[in-house]
Formats: structure tokens, C-alpha cells, sequence
């Protein structure tokens, strides 16, 4: 897959950007605060209709607007062309070829990105729920059934928890409990079956691209929140009732796929405590190029890879190995203000310069 053009209006720094990219690799290069992150934000937003950074959606409008829209023209390995659209106002509207999706998610894999940020640090380094979201991510772009179980799931323990509190509230168990426990255990047997699936495909690639790094070994480990043994979806029904008196004093739903707990070691050790800057950004990098591998086995095409100034925080010998790995994709884009990194190699360059207070960019020959 690879993309053809971009079309901004009002959003982040740009004002108005109408720029084509060719295959091969692509360095963004320019000095910090030109909009290099929001030239990648705003191609991974394409795909994934949210910003990599966390950011509200009126955040990403430029100063003094009140919407922004983002399109990009995209050619798949078989020659397919497609048109994505999006626009942010009021509400958030996307386009396929120009025809209007009643979902957002229908459109979730259609321009396929994997973007590699300093913000994927929290894959390794944060929250449970921020690990979690790595698995919730790479599950949803090779099913779109698992995303939809994912949104029905996150309802359900919304709906479980209101009952919950009333429950509290007037002492006793509500009939219509068991209702709700049937349907979760249902739908959250269904994301723990598949997270457990994707898991076991990723865990091989993961440590392959982090032995890359040459900085030792690295385990990823999953753990769901209740105890399998067998039936999935009867684990976690009998789960949730087990845990019922307890979730009503709570007033919140103990056990189920948003409570399990993905875990990285490296070196044996629990990498959150006790790794380096060096070797988490590693870890994270092999698990964005691990998800990158099952969207193309899975997908049977490349994903674009984006990278976003990640190389000033590697040294050269580090920057290399990622460029070769890199290159093996028809189509990547990185951001740097380091221009010494392009030596030698055979890239596309576009310099990014602020001009009249909104990015220009322009092809760049060396």
C-alpha cells in the first residue's frame, strides 16, 4: 500500500497542504516546531481516525477554525486506487471514493499504517490500560470484528456498572444481572479468544525485530484477569458471578478483558522497572514492526510505516539498523531534524519550512 497524495485544510500548523509522495522511503526533515509530527499525525489519522498523541479531536483544528479535514489517495500492491476522506466539524465524517460511511469504523482498514512515536513508549512503560490499548490496536486492524466486540464490550461494562451501583444502592442483586453478565461473558470471551490468537503470532516476530537491536532478549506476556481452563466464555461468566459481591461494593466490574494485563521482560526482568530508555524504545519499536508483519500476513499487503523522531534518541549504529529495516517496506516515512542520517542512503528527501506562519514542503535533492 502506498500513499499517493495528501490534502490538508486547518489542520494542526497547516493551513492548506496538497502534496504527492513516491514509494521507497521518505525523510521529513526540518527544524522542531515545523510540523513534522503533524505531517505524520495527520497520515496516521487516515487510517486510524484518532491522534497517535492522545489529542481531543478540537485540538487538531488550526488556530481561529472550526473544522479540519484530511484526505489522501492511496494505490494498493494490486493497483487499486482509493480516495479516504475526513472531516472534523461539528461531527467527524469519513468518505471511501466519495461516498459517505454510516460507521467510522467501516473504514478503519482501508489505508493501512503502522506509525512508530515516542508516545509508544506507554505500550511498554504505562498503564495497564495503556499496554492494553497495543493489543486492542493490532487485534482491530486485522479484524474488524474484534473492533466491534471491542466497542459492544466497553458498553456492556458501562451498563454492567450502572446496575452495579443500584445493586449498592438498594442492597440486593437485581434480576436482570444475570442478563448482562451472559451478554459480557459473551462478548468479552470472544476479544479474550482472539487477543490470545494475535498474541501468539506476534510474540515470535516481536523478539525476532528486538534481537535486531542486539541488547539480549525480550518476553511479552499476556494475562487474563480470570483463570482459563477451557470454555473461555464460561471462565469469565463464572468469573463475574464469583466476583459479584465484591463488584457491587465496588461499584465496578473486577474481571474481564479490561482488567488483563500484557507484560514485557527483557532480560528476564520486568522491563518497566527495570530496562533502560534505550531498551524500551527498542521493545516498543519491535512491537510496532511485529504488528506491521501480521497486518501483512494477514492483510497479504505492506502496511506504511511512519516513524516520527525517534532517531535522535538512538545512536548511529542504532539508526542504522532500523533503516535497514525500514527500507524492506515500499512505502515509509520518517521525521528528523538530524539531516546527517541521510548520508549516503537512497531516499526521498522533502524539507518542511514554516513560510508566512504554515508548513511548506518541498522535494529535496541530494
Amino acid at each position: 500500500m502506498k500513499l499517493r497524495k495528501i490534502v490538508f485544510e486547518n489542520f494542526r500548523n497547516f493551513k492548506q497542504l496538497n502534496y504527492e509522495f513516491p514509494d521507497g522511503l521518505n525523510m521529513i526533515i526540518g527544524a522542531n516546531g515545523a510540523g513534522k509530527t503533524n505531517l505524520l499525525e495527520g497520515i496516521d489519522f487516515l487510517s486510524h481516525f484518532r491522534s497517535f498523541r492522545g489529542a481531543k479531536l478540537k485540538e487538531m483544528v488550526n488556530f481561529g477554525g472550526n473544522y479540519f479535514s484530511l484526505s489522501g489517495g492511496v494505490e494498493k500492491d494490486s493497483g487499486e486506487k482509493m480516495s479516504v476522506e475526513t472531516r472534523v466539524a461539528e461531527t467527524h465524517q469519513v468518505k471511501i471514493n466519495g461516498v459517505k460511511l454510516d460507521k467510522i469504523t467501516m473504514a478503519f482498514d482501508k489505508i493501512m499504517v503502522v506509525p512508530f512515536t515516542s508516545y509508544d513508549l506507554s505500550f511498554v512503560d504505562g498503564t495497564p490500560a495503556e499496554r492494553r490499548k497495543f493489543l486492542d490496536i493490532t487485534t482491530s486492524e486485522v479484524s474488524l470484528e474484534y473492533l466491534d466486540n471491542l466497542i459492544t464490550y466497553k458498553r456492556l461494562v458501562f451498563q454492567r456498572n450502572k446496575l452495579l451501583m443500584r445493586a449498592n444502592e438498594i442492597g440486593q442483586i437485581p434480576p436482570e444481572l444475570d442478563v448482562w453478565d451472559n451478554s459480557l461473558a459473551r462478548v468479552g470471551g470472544k476479544i479474550v479468544k482472539k487477543r490470545l490468537e494475535v498474541i501468539k503470532i506476534v510474540r515470535p516476530k516481536a523478539k525476532y525485530f528486538f534481537s535486531l537491536f542486539g541488547v539480549g532478549e525480550m518476553e511479552l506476556i499476556y494475562i487474563p484477569s480470570f483463570r482459563i481452563i477451557g470454555d473461555i466464555e464460561q471462565n469469565l461468566m463464572e468469573a463475574l458471578k464469583k466476583n459479584r459481591k465484591r463488584d457491587i461494593e465496588m461499584e465496578a466490574t473486577s474481571v474481564g478483558p479490561h482488567r488483563d494485563r500484557l507484560n514485557f521482560t527483557h532480560l528476564g526482568k520486568d522491563a518497566k522497572k527495570f530496562s533502560s530508555l534505550g531498551s524500551k524504545r527498542a521493545l516498543a519499536f519491535a512491537i510496532r514492526m511485529a504488528e506491521a508483519e501480521i497486518i501483512k500476513d494477514v492483510k497479504g499487503e505492506y502496511p506504511i510505516l511512519i516513524i516520527d523522531e525517534i532517531t535522535g534518541e538512538l545512536d548511529k549504529t542504532r539508526v542504522y539498523d532500523l533503516m535497514e529495516i525500514v527500507v524492506t517496506y515500499p512505502q515509509s516515512f520518517i521525521a528528523t531534524p538530524r539531516e546527517e542520517i541521510i548520508e549516503g542512503s537512497k531516499i526521498n528527501v522533502h524539507k518542511l519550512e514554516i513560510e508566512d506562519g504554515t508548513p511548506k514542503i518541498e522535494r529535496f535533492n541530494i
